[in-house]
């Protein structure tokens, strides 16, 4: 890396810029997220992706009134909150030759991790997801703008899916005609989605749950603080559980082509559920709760139909390193909605037995 390329930005923030050491933090695919060190100041430097985050600004300020809140004593927010760090001239957001960029103070003695190792640590960290949920519960919706329309939208993603089949290639809707056809034989599921979305209240969700978003305490291994608040804007709790079953409960990467020997992980599963209970402490409604179990099948349908469409419109949004790499991860994750689905219903099956 070359230091002296970030001098020019660095020097927004520190009076020290030419003595600065700058050097990559985490492995985010959508940021370029730097950490920059001098005799005096340590902080978090990212380059906002402006062509999947079209307003930077909304970005800065929605983060800045999440904090806020999540700082405030009456909320009793029991993690530490990844805070804004304003430049010298006093801006949360900073611009240079068209690259946007923002700074967070860093947080001390904290590790980052890429997957879940126990049962255990899925139950930390679905409580710590929903402590933050629950924490910004008392936080109106309308107080954050707009970051990506329709994010987690079913009906508007489908109909991206309908967009693009129209317009792919003959060579590629025969390739994946497989795979259409299974993400269209689930009318059903779709059905039930759209009328369940009526009925439940929109809140505040971090909309990208994944376990490396969390912060854990180098010492104790336990969450100290979730980070990357980019996406967060109203949505429903089923939203944030059904992508930690997404990327938690699979026993293969989303990309993986053998997908015939995919397992579900029902213990992380039983533990992420009970985690994230737990955490929500009384503050979801009895239909919310309902609702989590529609997530865990929701979130690797709605992926997966992305991943579909991205591929028939020639991979122009997903970063891909082999052909038919976005179909293959669309086949992948249709096989984690019906194992997700196979397993919701047989502890459904389950428990009416019991009861």
């Amino acid at each position: 890396m070359n230091q002296s390329s970030y001098v020019a930005i660095v020097s927004r923030y520190v009076k020290d810029a030419d003595c600065a050491t700058v050097t990559p933090l985490g492995n985010g695919l959508v940021n370029l997220t730097l950490m920059v060190t001098t005799s005096t100041s340590k902080f978090v430097l990212q380059r906002i992706n402006h062509h999947v985050f079209p307003n930077p600004q909304a970005v800065v300020e929605n983060s800045a009134v999440i904090s806020s809140h999540l700082l405030a004593k009456e909320t009793n927010y029991q993690y530490a909150v990844t805070t804004p760090r304003a430049s010298l001239n006093g801006n949360l957001l900073e611009v240079i030759d068209n690259e946007y960029w923002r700074a967070l103070e860093y947080v001390e003695d904290t590790i980052t991790v890429d997957a879940i190792s126990d049962v255990q640590q899925a139950y930390d960290t679905a409580f710590s997801f929903a402590k933050f949920s629950g924490a910004l519960a008392s936080l109106s919706a309308n107080s954050l703008q707009p970051i990506i329309e329709r994010f987690h939208d079913l009906s508007w993603r489908l109909s991206q899916l309908e967009a693009a089949k129209k317009s792919a290639s003959t060579q590629r809707l025969n390739r994946a005609k497989p795979v259409i056809d299974a993400f269209e034989s689930q009318r059903e599921f779709v059905a039930q989605v759209t009328q369940l979305v009526k009925q439940l209240p929109l809140r505040i969700t971090h909309n990208d749950t994944k376990i490396n978003n969390l912060l854990f305490n180098q010492a104790t291994k336990l969450p100290h603080a979730v980070i990357d608040l980019d996406t967060c804007m109203p949505g429903y709790l089923m939203h944030d559980f059904g992508d930690m079953v997404r990327t938690c409960c699979g026993s293969l990467a989303e990309d993986a082509t053998n997908i015939e020997e995919m397992a579900f992980q029902a213990d992380i599963y039983q533990q992420l559920m009970a985690g994230y209970i737990e955490g929500l402490a009384g503050i979801a409604t009895a239909i919310e709760v309902d609702s989590l179990t529609i997530g865990a099948r929701l979130m690797p349908f709605i992926i997966g139909s992305r991943f579909l469409t991205d591929y028939l419109a020639n991979d122009v949004y997903f970063a891909t390193t082999r052909e038919n790499h976005n179909l293959d991860r669309a086949a992948n994750q249709f096989r984690l909605f019906e194992l997700a689905t196979d397993f919701v219903a047989s502890t459904e099956n389950a428990q009416q037995v019991v009861g």
